[in-house]
């Protein structure tokens, strides 16, 4: 007989004996039926492991990871990112995620430029060709939209530490947290698609591309291009459009020197003419400097400097020479922040703008 057909006649003489209650006492009895029982549910669980297929592991809530991301515009959303486990053919998951990584780039002629998988430029949808005359085209205008520097300066710190410089140069202070769409052609204020850390210290840096925003906006508002326009070409390259609309730039756009004013072209919506400029650049702290604009003897001009923290308003009048001097006294103003000074002009019903700026060192 076989090792199975002896094992077959043990098991119920086994439980024949243990029916009978072999043991005079009734605990020993109970002691010995609750062992025996032990050792049947132990081997059965053994021999079912032992068989069944195994399952798939399916991901529980602990094993997956959830991101919550706040976007530039104050949006919150939030999205399941990933299981621990993820089968080798899963797709990645597409998201809307501002890229981390990357340098700014360099152009054969020395211009910086942002880099376009991190900064692709963004515009603000209340901003509509239909609408420039209340908004790009007002005087003071772009203050009511810009942030506060306390959310652009920590912009900044964020991408200079995940390697987003100028030649590695990772000092705040070097670093104008810029937007590749300026505000007045109706770029994005907040988005992250379209602020750049963009250095103040090379010669085709940050006030080189001052002077192309100012251009581009009275080009706008005067009819000469569309705001589609000037938001595609600056967008795209913004030296290309300093090239296009400005030319060549000269030996006085080193980093030192201030964006000059746009001249209002005489063939566009009135004769009325307007340029700026600065009697001091670079003015020093509890200095003196002055908007030195040109335009029509007697007409009536409103300067707004736009600080970091606060805009500041002064008027004047032209001379019989078309040519007012508005003084601004320099205080604490924060050193290698370039101030925007916009222009606005009136006399005999016509209105006009221009722009100039002024860094204090």
């Amino acid at each position: 007989m076989g090792k199975g057909g002896r094992l077959g006649n043990t098991i119920p003489r086994f439980w024949r004996w243990l029916g009978s209650r072999p043991f005079k006492r009734t605990a020993l009895n109970w002691v010995l039926w609750g062992f025996v029982t032990l050792i049947v549910i132990s081997v059965a669980a053994a021999s079912g492991s032992g068989h069944s297929p195994a399952k798939p592991a399916t991901a529980s809530p602990a094993n997956r990871v959830m991101a919550t991301s706040t976007s530039t515009d104050g949006a919150t959303t939030t999205r399941v990112s990933s299981t621990i486990r993820q089968s080798a053919t899963a797709r990645p998951s597409t998201t809307s995620s501002v890229p981390s990584t990357g340098a700014e780039v360099v152009n054969t002629a020395g211009a910086v430029l942002p880099n376009p998988s991190r900064t692709p430029g963004a515009i603000n949808p209340q901003v509509t060709q239909a609408d420039i005359d209340s908004t790009i085209c007002v005087s003071g205008w772009t203050a009511t939209v810009r942030p506060p520097s306390s959310y652009t300066t920590g912009l900044k710190e964020e991408q200079l530490a995940t390697g987003y410089a100028y030649n590695g140069d990772t000092d705040t202070a070097d670093y104008e947290e810029d937007h590749l769409i300026s505000l007045e052609i109706g770029g994005s204020p907040t988005s992250a698609l379209n602020l750049w850390p963009e250095p103040y210290n090379t010669p085709d840096g940050a006030r080189l591309k001052d002077q192309v925003e100012n251009k581009l906006n009275a080009l706008v508002c005067y009819g000469s291009i569309t705001l589609a326009t000037a938001q595609h070409a600056i967008a795209t390259n913004w030296y290309a459009a300093y090239l296009t609309y400005i030319g060549t730039p000269s030996s006085s756009s080193a980093p030192t020197s201030a964006t000059t004013g746009v001249t209002v072209p005489v063939t566009h919506r009135s004769s009325l003419s307007c340029s700026a400029s600065m009697s001091n650049p670079s003015p020093s702290d509890n200095s003196t400097t002055d908007v030195i604009v040109r335009t029509a003897a007697g007409a009536s001009v409103t300067t707004t400097a736009h600080y970091k923290s606060t805009n500041t308003t002064h008027t004047g009048t032209a001379s019989g020479s078309g040519v007012a001097t508005v003084p601004y006294e320099i205080g604490r103003a924060t050193v290698g922040y370039t101030v925007v000074v916009d222009v606005t002009v009136s006399a005999g019903g016509a209105t006009t703008s221009c722009a100039t700026s002024f860094t204090p060192s």
